[in-house]
């Protein structure tokens, strides 16, 4: 298993009364982790959401039939629990009348969350699990070891199985695109023109790092805008892609309203394009580079609990820097350069306009530091 950075305060939680909420893309690892987090605990019942059995049996219980139905048991585990109706009241109970430990996995945020958030309000700690993050790998494979695949894990991505996959990734990575990646949002959302939702996938993947005007994608899809931004928004709760918005605070000139999309994992991003051609061979690596740094630093901030905000910033004269981050009302500004030896400085009206702000340069040299 490749350590992951959430188990020791899944631990922690465990100790509590209140539900654990485990949410993340289908694959990422949920079930693993919270087989790792209750490995060593006797008396675990688990359910599967997929299955009809569990379905049904957690569906409009009373106590008593939950009580039959959990045993001795004093942990409960139910995976892909945006499946089941009335889980949230079902593990209400679980909690308050007969006292277990809860642990909810869920891979449709809204979903999972429209079914708990008023039973479990004050009753659960919620977590999201990323595919692999950099420093996982590092501290799997050791420094040299992970520095050595860098320009693998920018092209096939960091789910769990395709990095363990080894001559067959890129198989594995195709089958997972193909076969996970929309059955939650096709089944729970009722979408209509699933080869809808693909073409706008692949035509947001083709604008990683780009503003992005909903109205255009809109129309080269063959939709209306208002489908679009269902469609997009389908796609961050399903943990496919998330986006940023502009960085506005004291200029006229400062655009507010295109945001750019970014994709979790690279690897999704090149399959949904269906070019997994090696790095060497890339004209895209300034894009690819982009997006794996902006979403290592969001799994950075998710798993710290930062309370950091990404943004990128841009004005009407085209001067612009990829990615702004505030946190303690402090800015730090950073262009993101696929060259080792890439040289940048900021805008003097970014200067300007918010002094005391730092100014970085990520390369391959140096992004290190800043997963930190």
């Amino acid at each position: 298993m490749i350590p992951r950075t959430l188990l020791p305060k899944l631990h922690q939680r465990l100790k509590g009364k209140k539900a654990i909420v485990l949410l993340g893309a289908r694959q990422t690892g949920k079930t693993t982790l919270i087989n790792e987090l209750t490995r060593d605990l006797p008396d675990v019942v688990r359910f599967n959401g997929d299955d009809p059995l569990a379905q049904r049996s957690l569906t409009d219980v009373g106590a008593e039939e939950l009580a039959r139905l959990i045993g001795k048991a004093k942990v409960v585990v139910i995976d892909e629990a945006q499946r089941i109706d009335g889980v949230g009241l079902a593990a209400k109970m679980m909690i308050d009348q007969l006292h277990r430990k809860v642990i909810l996995s869920g891979s449709s945020a809204l979903e999972l969350n429209a079914r708990i958030q008023e039973p479990l309000t004050g009753r659960k700690w919620t977590y999201r699990l990323h595919p692999v993050s950099w420093a996982e790998i590092r501290e799997y494979q050791g420094l040299m070891a992970a520095r050595g695949r860098l320009g693998e894990m920018l092209v096939t991505g960091l789910y769990p199985e395709v990095l363990t996959a080894g001559d067959d990734r890129e198989r594995v990575l195709r089958e997972l695109a193909d076969s996970y990646l929309f059955k939650d949002i096709l089944a729970l959302t009722g979408i209509r023109k699933p080869r809808a939702l693909v073409d706008l996938l692949r035509a947001l993947a083709w604008q990683v790092g780009q503003e992005v005007s909903m109205s255009e994608v809109a129309r080269t899809v063959g939709i209306d805008m208002k489908t679009a931004e269902q469609y997009v928004q389908y796609l961050e709760q399903g943990y496919i892609v998330f986006r940023l918005g502009p960085f506005s605070r004291n200029l006229r000139t400062e655009l507010r309203s295109k945001q750019k999309v970014y994709f979790w994992d690279n690897g999704i991003r090149n399959a949904v394009i269906g070019d997994l051609s090696p790095a060497a061979q890339r004209q895209d690596m300034g894009a690819l580079w982009e997006n794996f740094v902006v979403g290592e630093l969001h799994k950075r901030n998710d798993y710290l609990g930062a309370g950091s905000r990404l943004y990128y910033w841009r004005t009407a004269q085209q001067q612009e820097i990829d990615l702004v981050e505030e946190r303690n009302g402090k800015l730090q500004a950073m262009e993101i350069k696929w060259s080792p030896k890439a040289k940048a400085k900021p805008p003097l009206t970014f200067t300007k306009a918010y002094p005391g702000s730092t100014f970085d340069v990520i390369t391959p040299a140096t992004f290190e530091r800043f997963l930190e």
